[in-house]
């Protein structure tokens, strides 16, 4: 039996309201559509052309304003995660501490994992064959992303050995890629809106492209020279 939800003004932000649920309620009784930063972390817009973390308006409802020097510490590691019982204050030691315990959950032990030690050795394999990164993705029903993550061999994935070499092979740089939809005028347009904090899929449904290309664009993979 789900508990009793649990709804609490913000303090300084007139009129919005967060929820034990970690879901923030906008001044129309509305749950505010969530956005992404560049770091993972869920932003909700709480006014015109200001964004804020959600994590942090948990925070100021359910504990309050944030001790001087502290940091916001997700207790499970998991940044989608803004219920009041996983946010803490806490100094930044504790935060490091956090993350180095939580580094420890490697792989398909990782709770938020989809795929498994098997299946990054099969995709592996696959593309080495000449199998694309897209295809991949809807293959293992992954984003674009945690394919790059599981080929090159980073993140949760660093214990399966026998990487793809992927920044020397699959990225090709800038307009001058084969097949390119993308060149740097609409490059320029698509870094003004990650500045403002939309996200990569709402950004390659408008441009027609994967949002992993939005990603390498994101992370300066593709495209570096253009701002």
């Amino acid at each position: 039996m789900n508990s009793t939800l649990i709804i609490k003004d913000i303090p300084g932000y007139p009129g919005l309201k967060a929820d034990s649920e970690g879901n923030i309620w906008g001044k129309r009784g509305r749950v505010l559509k969530r956005q992404h930063d560049t770091k993972g972390y869920p932003k909700v817009s709480v006014a015109r052309n200001t964004k804020r973390s959600i994590h942090l308006l948990v925070c100021l409802a359910f504990h309050g304003p944030r001790p001087e020097g502290m940091v916001i510490r997700h207790l499970d590691g998991d940044k989608e995660n803004s219920k009041p019982e996983n946010l803490k204050y806490g100094t930044g030691r504790e935060n490091a501490d956090d993350t180095i315990r939580l580094g420890s959950i490697r792989g398909s032990n990782n709770c938020r994992s989809k795929l498994t030690e098997d299946d990054v050795v099969e995709m592996r394999v696959l593309y080495n064959q000449g199998v694309k990164q897209a295809e991949l993705s809807k293959k293992y029903g992954v984003s674009g992303p945690c394919i790059f993550y599981a080929l090159e061999g980073t993140r949760v994935w660093t214990h399966v050995p026998n990487p793809c070499k992927m920044r020397v092979r699959s990225y090709l740089r800038g307009s001058k890629a084969s097949q390119a939809k993308l060149d740097e005028d609409k490059v320029k347009v698509i870094r003004k809106l990650i500045r403002r904090g939309e996200t990569d899929i709402n950004i390659a449904k408008v441009y027609g492209v994967t949002p992993g290309a939005i990603w390498n664009i994101r992370h300066g993979n593709t495209y570096r020279g253009v701002q």
